[in-house]
């Protein structure tokens, strides 16, 4: 039998070791943006460092990207309608068109 508990935990622990994250940023209710890195243990899709990714397990998101993004991506999850676990097209729309081109 699978324990749900345990394969969520170890899945933490994997997507950590490669967003650069702690496991426990998956479950706060916040969003955290680290720096990509390829420590040893990480399952390789390439060999260059992802330019960014995202993960969630409901409640936490992290997004690991290249530094050029952090100054976007800070102001982005500052954005009241953006900070609840849920961005919808409409929001992106309506707080980042102007900055689209």
């Amino acid at each position: 039998m699978i324990d749900k508990a345990k394969c969520f935990t170890d899945t933490m622990r994997q997507l950590a070791l490669e967003y650069n994250a702690k496991p426990e940023d998956f479950t706060a209710n916040q969003v955290t943006v680290t720096t990509p890195t390829k420590p040893d243990g990480v399952r390789l899709y390439s060999h260059a460092l992802p330019f960014f990714q995202m993960a969630s397990t409901g409640s936490g998101v992290v997004i690991t990207a290249n530094e050029v993004l952090h100054p976007f991506l800070k102001e982005f999850t500052a954005i009241p309608s953006a900070s609840s676990t849920r961005i919808g097209c409409s929001s992106f729309r309506t707080c980042c068109a102007s900055n689209v081109s």
